[in-house]
């Protein structure tokens, strides 16, 4: 875990998870998958645990959106209205992780179907 801290947003907490998957940009360069779990304030003043699968590649990062069910993993893990400080943060963070197996599993088994990996 991660845990950072600005003036504008206040703590965060980060954990980066491998999926194993490898796919490849419009060019064929090797596209890794890997799963962020953050968890931070949100913009209605929740404090938010996501999972999040973004395609690294050598000089990006990506998410794709999709209301079809073919885009990239995402899934809201946990909110609370408790106050966003550092112990709640690490807190709910670490049971975030708690459970991160059933999480990881649920995205690598999104990408068995081909469609999500080409998006």
């Amino acid at each position: 875990m991660e845990l950072t801290h600005d003036k504008r947003n206040g703590w965060e907490a980060e954990t980066v998870y491998p999926l194993e998957i490898v796919g490849t940009d419009n060019l064929g360069r090797p596209v890794e998958f890997k799963l962020f779990l953050k968890t931070r304030k949100d913009s209605y003043g929740k404090l938010a645990t996501d999972a999040t699968v973004y395609r690294i590649g050598a000089h990006f990062r990506t998410h794709a959106f999709s209301f079809g069910g073919h885009g990239d993993f995402s899934r809201a893990i946990t909110k609370t209205t408790t106050r966003g400080t550092e112990k709640n943060v690490r807190q709910q963070h670490a049971e975030a992780e708690a459970q991160i197996a059933g999480v990881l599993d649920a995205a690598r088994k999104h990408y068995q179907d081909a469609r999500n990996i080409a998006v």
